[in-house]
């Protein structure tokens, strides 16, 4: 999950650094704040492509597998949700 305070981070420096590990295919980055993933998967080995997924399926295409954000997020509650 990211954070307030290691998003840039992990978007920037840490990205950097496992995009030169030749088998390092997909990184999923999950907010902890609202329902959204960003997936980068590598298309070549200097080309990946970002999907930002609101609602819906996530496609790990590196492993084969789909899950839905609704299934990650299921029993969290946001403080923006919360009622008063």
């Amino acid at each position: 999950m990211l954070s307030k305070s290691t998003e840039e981070y992990d978007r920037g420096a840490k990205f950097g650094c496992y995009q030169t590990l030749p088998s390092f295919q997909e990184y999923l980055l999950l907010s902890q704040d609202m329902h959204y993933a960003s997936v980068y998967h590598r298309e070549s080995a200097d080309t990946w492509r970002i999907t930002n997924v609101v609602e819906g399926m996530i496609d790990l295409q590196s492993i084969g597998c789909q899950i839905s954000l609704a299934d990650i997020y299921e029993d969290i509650i946001f403080e923006l949700d919360e009622v008063d």
